[in-house]
């Protein structure tokens, strides 16, 4: 039985949507803000966005609103990350460059009156396709499906009139290599059992 003297004020409560997740998808929204973080020697150029069309607008913002007051400080889940070169690995290099690159190209193409010079402040305001796609984790014993923000598109490709030249929402990214083998790893510690003599039936 449950030792319920360690709950304190314990009640039933209604999930809120916090816990709730984008659908997989292509969306179009608009650059709220962008910086430029420092850590270890490496940059990563971070970027919050907003969806301002269809079922899902404004879906971050009441996100974060849902999670205000809770058991955990609210943070805002509309953030695109960008790892920049960093000189320590040309293959890693060539990886970023590309990612920012893309990036770099879905602005410039669904906002003409913008153009790329190395200031990220100039990115708010801009218009951008959030490419979402479906992401497996295994973290702590725990594994699932997610989703995050993939790509940048053109805003300008998502309404071509021509549908079959509209971007395709992403595949699922699926475990790394040393998650799936930390999964493995964790699941062959738990196989073992211990025969324990008991009355009850075996559970189904």
């Amino acid at each position: 039985m449950i030792d319920r003297s360690r709950f304190n004020d314990f009640k039933p409560a209604q999930q809120t949507g916090e816990r709730q997740s984008l659908p997989a998808g292509v969306y179009e929204g608009h650059i709220i803000a962008a910086k430029v973080d420092t850590n270890n020697g490496g940059q990563t150029l971070i970027i919050q966005v907003e969806i301002d069309k269809g079922e899902y607008a404004g879906f971050f913002r009441k996100q974060y609103d849902a999670a205000q007051g809770g058991q955990f400080p609210a943070k805002y889940k509309g953030v695109y990350r960008l790892q920049l070169p960093d000189g320590k690995n040309p293959d890693h290099d060539n990886i970023r460059q590309h990612q920012l690159e893309g990036a770099v190209w879905a602005l410039e193409d669904g906002n003409p009156a913008y153009h790329w010079d190395w200031d990220e402040s100039k990115l708010k305001g801009l218009k951008v396709g959030l490419n979402v796609r479906e992401r497996e984790y295994y973290f702590n014993g725990t594994s699932g499906v997610t989703t995050e923000i993939g790509r940048f598109e053109s805003v300008t490709q998502i309404n071509n009139p021509d549908e079959s030249k509209r971007p395709k929402p992403m595949k699922k990214r699926e475990l790394s290599a040393k998650d799936k083998a930390q999964k493995a790893q964790d699941q062959m510690n738990a196989s073992g059992y211990v025969e324990v003599e008991s009355e009850e039936l075996p559970w189904a």
